[in-house]
């Protein structure tokens, strides 16, 4: 069942006209045996695309807009302790950017 999901757009952000699977990021938030490879290379930058865009419907007075992108970017890391569970791939992904990500203020 996961591997399918990950070869999922999960919110669609990019293609227009295209059905949002939104309703999938709670699905992350269970343990799960994907790799956490996955959600740094995949979800750590859709959540900055994300950020980008809520601060731009911030700034232009689309609160609506705004919250409908905070609601998601708290879904997307609501997700991250799914892909925590003891992982094969934690070499992979500790290097100082993604420590620096995570850390930083």
């Amino acid at each position: 069942m996961w591997s399918c999901l990950l070869d999922l757009p999960v919110v669609n952000i990019s293609q227009a006209g295209r059905e949002p699977r939104a309703f999938l990021l709670p699905l992350l938030a269970q343990p799960h045996p994907s790799p956490l490879l996955h959600f740094v290379s995949y979800f750590v930058p859709l959540s900055e695309r994300m950020f980008s865009l809520q601060q731009t419907a911030e700034s232009e007075n689309r609160q609506s807009e705004a919250k409908m992108w905070t609601v998601l970017i708290a879904q997307i890391w609501a997700g991250f302790p799914g892909y925590c569970w003891p992982k094969a791939d934690t070499q992979e992904v500790s290097h100082p950017p993604t420590f620096q990500f995570f850390f930083s203020s």
